[in-house]
């Protein structure tokens, strides 16, 4: 009987804890969206403030319980000034790093220790930016999601996807297992994206397109909408040397897509 007094206090507890750090959230502003100096910054000071609150909020003891529970994981991201809709279906292990700066709809999925972050720190700068997930959206197992992207409504990004920052995915696009997306790479809807793939900063692919797995997409290619890339074979028929190098050190700096 005392076991089950202790467990009826467990929710009671959960929603002191989301109702007392939403308060404190109050007390700081969120930064807008952008890249801020780092630290000695209004956003960088109110970034670290609400960096502390939500590693209270996501205490290991509790957190698990909190993000597993779609009702008190809905609170909880609310509290620190994000949305996620009832109806979203998500791991208990997956981590949100900046739950303030999320923005979920209802039908989304995010699988085991999957990891969004809404900031990304890189030197002297901080970049900052809301994630949105939208209706029936699908990311997978390991997937790392960065600030200000979008991933459209029935996406599915595969098992270790790396989504680094600025990025979009439209509509019913499907993108294999392992692919890395830098800096302002954008997929059209209803496009193909194959295991392994590397996407330069500023990429874009349009519409219907297809990129072919273990392909490393240079910086700046613009790939028309309904094309396949690359549309010659290697000559090893894989183009994965570089999948695990080092990314570059200006792989945050912004490329601009080359003119049609």
């Amino acid at each position: 009987m005392q076991g089950l007094a202790l467990a009826a206090h467990v929710p009671v507890f959960l929603l002191c804890v989301i109702a007392f750090v939403g308060v404190l959230r109050r007390f700081a502003p969120w930064p807008e969206d952008g890249d801020h100096p780092f630290p000695l910054s209004k956003a960088g000071i109110t970034w670290s403030y609400t960096l502390q609150l939500n590693r209270v909020l996501f205490y290991p003891w509790w957190g698990p319980m909190i993000v597993g529970s779609a009702v008190l994981r809905s609170l909880a991201v609310r509290a620190m000034g994000g949305r996620m809709e009832l109806g979203t279906m998500c791991s208990s292990d997956v981590t949100l790093v900046d739950p303030g700066l999320l923005y979920m709809e209802k039908g989304a999925l995010l699988g085991s220790r999957c990891i969004l972050t809404g900031h990304f720190a890189a030197g002297p700068t901080l970049f900052l930016g809301t994630t949105r997930i939208l209706a029936g959206a699908q990311v997978n197992a390991l997937a790392r999601i960065g600030p200000r992207t979008i991933i459209g409504k029935n996406a599915r990004i595969g098992i270790e996807a790396t989504l680094l920052l600025d990025n979009h995915i439209g509509e019913n696009t499907v993108v294999g297992y392992q692919i890395r997306m830098l800096r302002g790479a954008r997929i059209g809807r209803d496009a193909s994206i194959g295991n392994g793939v590397v996407l330069g900063k500023g990429v874009q692919v349009g519409d219907g397109a297809t990129v072919k797995s273990w392909t490393n997409v240079p910086d700046g290619t613009v790939i028309p909408a309904g094309a396949v890339y690359p549309s010659v074979e290697p000559s090893n028929g894989r183009i994965a040397e570089d999948f695990d190098a080092p990314l570059p050190e200006d792989f945050l700096v912004a490329t601009e897509p080359p003119a049609r």
